[in-house]
Order: structure tokens, then sequence, then C-alpha cells
């Protein structure tokens, strides 16, 4: 039977769902067709709450900001000051505690599924090989002095 005797649409009828689409407005459901005012304002837009319902606290939002700011301050300090030729092992050591801290809690790794984990897992590891060539390399060579 051709398309235009079964009252099918083009192109929909490959599909079939070409019979449960309305053929004009007054034939569609309500529920599917809600219009919103453009002018109201949107309710919650601006919430803490993630995806699983869990809140993060005031408290600790400001508490993770004071520590990555802290050990900023500590890098900055052991830069100036020195601590000699492991300078820079203490200093990457600072820069990944602020990067787990960062990914831990406001990335939201602590409340991720399975791959989530696994992705930042992945990286932890993968960027724990790269400081481990940059260290040997770094560690091996000779000082030249002027």
């Amino acid at each position: 039977m051709p398309q235009a005797a079964r009252g099918c649409r083009t192109g929909f009828a490959a599909c079939g769902i070409a019979n449960k689409l309305p053929t004009n407005i007054d034939q569609a459901e309500p529920e599917n067709f809600t219009m919103s005012d453009p002018h109201a304002t949107p309710v919650a837009t601006t919430s803490t709450t993630d995806h699983l319902g869990e809140t993060d606290s005031p408290a600790m939002i400001v508490g993770v900001f004071l520590a990555v700011v802290l050990l900023s301050a500590a890098n900055i300090g052991l830069s100036i000051v020195g601590f000699g030729k492991y300078t820079l092992v203490v200093q990457l050591a600072i820069g990944t505690m602020q990067a787990g801290l960062v990914s831990f809690y406001w990335m939201h790794l602590r409340q991720g599924d399975k791959v989530v984990i696994l992705t930042g897992l992945a990286s932890i590891f993968w960027m724990g090989i790269l400081f481990v060539l940059f260290m040997s390399d770094y560690m091996t060579r000779i000082m030249v002095i002027g």
C-alpha cells in the first residue's frame, strides 16, 4: 500500500513511527507540549547539589579552598627558601596533593561512578609514569656550573 494511502508522512514511514505522530496540534497530548514562561525566574539553578543528591557543605568547600591556597603558599615559600637538591621533588609532591584535592572534592571524584573513578586513577597513574621519567632524567644529569 502506498504511503499516501496510509496517511504516513514521508521519511517517517521507514522508521515505523509515522502512525504515532499527531497530524495537527489538537491531537497532541498536553503533557508532551508544555510551554514555559520566558519571564519566569528559573527554580534552583544555583544549587550545590550534584547528580547523586549529595550536597557539599560550604565549610567543606572553603576548607578545601584554604588547603589549596596554603599548599600554594608552601610551594612558593619552598621555592624562595630552597630545600637543596630535593626541592623539585617536594614541590611536585605539593602539586600532586593540590591536584588530588581539586579532583577529589571540586571535580566530585568521590561521588562519581566507577568509570569516572577509573579514568581519574588512570590519569594519576600516567602522570606518575611521566614524573618518574622526568625525575630519572633530572637526577642523573651532571650539574655544570658556569
